[in-house]
């Protein structure tokens, strides 16, 4: 169950970048924020719903591997919106689930690779959010620089 939370978690990243540059190309070191909804497909892949700033939606796939207490990990994650993709790529945290099987979890990452008008992105962002280890659902908010 806890990679199912720190795989969500890392795909938050991947999907603000995407919504920040809805509007055409940013201005470089444009800043963003954006929120992921999210849920597990396997235990280290999961699908996420990105929201932002004036109806921005977009999508993303995120694939995890955890630490072998599952306290920590990385990701990869590709966000989707229809003019482009973004690859990025995450560290994280996993704190302990309370008693409801609620996990906060916290990161960085930064973007790799880009298609479309996100050809030359240049990214970097923290996220923070909770995971479900009961069921997988996650919610992120995703803070950074997005230029492109």
């Amino acid at each position: 169950m806890r990679r199912i939370f720190i795989a969500t978690a890392t795909t938050l990243g991947v999907f603000a970048a995407v919504g920040l540059s809805t509007a055409g190309a940013a201005p470089k070191g444009q800043h963003i924020t954006r929120t992921l909804l999210g849920g597990a497909v396997s235990t280290n892949e999961n699908v996420y719903d990105v929201r932002g700033p004036g109806g921005y939606s977009g999508a993303g796939v995120q694939f995890v591997k955890l630490n072998s207490t599952g306290t920590a990990g990385t990701d990869r994650v590709t966000l989707f919106d229809g003019k482009g993709t973004i690859l990025s790529t995450d560290k994280f945290t996993v704190g302990k689930p309370d008693a409801h099987g609620i996990a906060t979890v916290k990161g960085t990452g930064h973007s790799l690779s880009g298609t479309g008008i996100y050809q030359h992105v240049n990214e970097t962002y923290s996220f923070t959010g909770t995971v479900n280890t009961k069921n997988g659902q996650s919610k992120f908010t995703l803070s950074g620089t997005l230029a492109l």
